[in-house]
């Protein structure tokens, strides 16, 4: 079973949820242009849900807010770490209005789908006051941004700013799960520790990887005693080459694949990083939204 896609022969709704020009939520992977073809399938109805352990309920910081939603029918449909869905809450005023999201739940988990998402906006504040058994709808998933589209030699290094961890949460998870000898280091940059999340899923992939690293990198938080400012060229050319061993000058650039995730000028800024050591376009992957 799969997720419902879009087809372009379908006909089209009275109001078209996707004609929004407003600006998309943070958490959301890169939406190919036209992927709708202003015309949906019908949708697959889901309802929100209380998580069913404590470690989930409470790993959340106060910057950012999740939901977890089971399908009607009792069977998460297949996806991809990484990959992206559509969200509407029916009769909830704007909530009605679809919305992007990444999947931040391993697709290993059967019962339930999760969402992360900043607490920014009128969709957001209305969507994290949210009762369980609230119906949804989901379309989806969409995107090509999970590891899995582009395995490679098993190594990687994940670039998150902000929100656009949410995706390598869902390959953590996959990973832990189901990939665990795979090399990872794994930088987020936010502007402090209530600006990250999820930290049960990475603590996880910690003990059960010998190969992962994670580093978060701070721009505002005075208590913070690890890597400060932005993920930056330094940062980029001092951790990376470590991580595998190697001293910056030795290493091999195109030996790793890179998947960048974050604020429009945040992955472009560093794919031009990664490019000028020498990184091959094939082995940068990159998904950005607006601020």
């Amino acid at each position: 079973m799969s997720f419902r896609h879009p087809r372009a022969k379908m006909s089209l709704m009275k109001s078209d949820p996707f004609g929004d020009k407003k600006k998309p939520l943070a958490g959301l992977g890169s939406v190919v242009s036209g992927v709708f073809h202003r015309a949906l399938v019908r949708p697959t109805v889901w309802k929100t849900i209380d998580f069913p352990s404590n470690d989930a309920a409470i790993s959340c910081s106060t910057r950012l807010f999740k939901l977890a939603l089971a399908p009607e029918n009792g069977v998460v449909p297949d996806f991809k770490p990484g990959q992206f869905v559509y969200l509407s809450f029916p009769g909830r005023g704007i909530l009605a209005s679809p919305r992007p999201f990444t999947i931040a739940s391993s697709p290993t988990e059967k019962r339930f789908i999760e969402i992360l998402a900043k607490d920014t906006g009128d969709w957001s504040g209305n969507a994290k006051t949210l009762g369980i058994k609230t119906p949804a709808l989901i379309w989806g998933p969409y995107g090509t941004f999970s590891y899995l589209q582009a395995p490679g030699s098993g190594r990687f290094v994940f670039l998150a700013g902000g929100i656009g961890g949410a995706p390598f949460l869902s390959m953590l998870r996959y990973m832990t799960d189901a990939d665990r000898d795979a090399r990872v280091l794994f930088i987020w940059g936010a502007r402090t520790r209530d600006d990250m999340a999820e930290k049960e899923a990475i603590l996880r992939a910690g003990e059960r990887m010998s190969g992962f690293r994670f580093v978060p990198v701070l721009s505002h938080d005075p208590r913070w005693a690890g890597e400060h400012g932005r993920v930056d060229r330094e940062k980029i050319e001092r951790l990376v080459p470590a991580f595998f061993g190697f001293a910056s000058d030795e290493f091999e650039w195109n030996s790793a694949s890179y998947r960048l995730c974050g604020p429009r000028d945040f992955a472009r800024d560093l794919g031009e990083i990664l490019r000028d050591n020498g990184v091959k376009s094939a082995a940068i992957h990159s998904q950005s939204f607006n601020r």
